[in-house]
């Protein structure tokens, strides 16, 4: 990873397929954790298919086995290498927007601050503190949507700990999305496809904060996505969650 996004801009490029799914994508291309800003990170997403013909053993073994999960229908799942740079100035944009997780199960790794909750009780952000030799497990929109509330997508954002981004910090994301065709009820009331609910959210993403702010989309439908009433987070298991600074 860190020879990877230490090339040229414009080598990385290069690796531009204009899709949330795959490919490469620079820094700022939607909003961020503060208000008014874009976000502050690059990434680099491939696809299954791309993780088993470069030999990683990392599909197979992470495929789960319900029905919506069929290895024969095609989805949206996809592994995510993501950097956010160190910076001078806040100006150029802050972090991660605030947001709840696509599809079913995230499998998140990191070893460095960054990573929030919003929390109902007390309520406000919450750090959620990198631990050696543990991953962070999400649950997404779709699986909540699919056992009807049973469990819920938590909404989480990166920021800096420390105001600025000191240090360039690096994680690693495997999203498990469903079967394209699933579907389900999503926040708004409609039935949905996995697919749509995945090109819908993406859209939002892109969206200013105001008109965010407008739709139960970006949060999954736990709260406005411009404050934190009324929502409830999935528990988290053996995770230290401390105030944020």
């Amino acid at each position: 990873m860190e020879m990877y996004f230490g090339q040229n801009l414009a080598v990385k490029m290069g690796d531009d397929r204009q899709s949330d799914t795959h490919g490469y994508e620079s820094v700022a291309t939607s909003t961020g954790a503060v208000n008014s800003l874009p976000d502050y990170y690059e990434s680099l997403k491939v696809r299954p298919g791309e993780l088993q013909r470069e030999a990683t053993g990392v599909a197979p073994e992470i495929q789960a086995r319900p029905d919506f999960h069929r290895q024969d229908c095609e989805s949206l799942t996809t592994l995510a290498m993501f950097r956010y740079p160190r910076q001078e100035s806040a100006t150029t944009g802050v972090g991660h927007n605030k947001h709840t997780d696509i599809g079913t199960l995230t499998f998140l790794l990191c070893e460095q601050w960054g990573l929030q909750v919003l929390c109902r009780d007390p309520d406000g952000w919450r750090f959620v503190a990198p631990k050696p030799g543990h991953a962070v497990i999400n649950v997404g929109d779709t699986l909540c949507f699919l056992s009807s509330n049973r469990v819920r997508s938590a909404v989480h954002r990166v920021i800096p700990k420390r105001g600025l981004q000191h240090e360039d910090r690096y994680s690693i994301a495997y999203f498990l999305r469903a079967a394209n065709e699933t579907q389900f009820i999503d926040s708004t009331g409609r039935q949905i496809s996995a697919e749509q609910w995945h090109k819908e959210k993406f859209n939002v993403f892109r969206e200013t904060h105001e008109e965010q702010g407008k739709l139960p989309i970006l949060t999954g439908g736990d709260g406005a996505a411009g404050g934190s009433g009324g929502l409830v987070l999935a528990p988290f298991l053996d995770v230290d969650i401390v105030e944020a600074d």
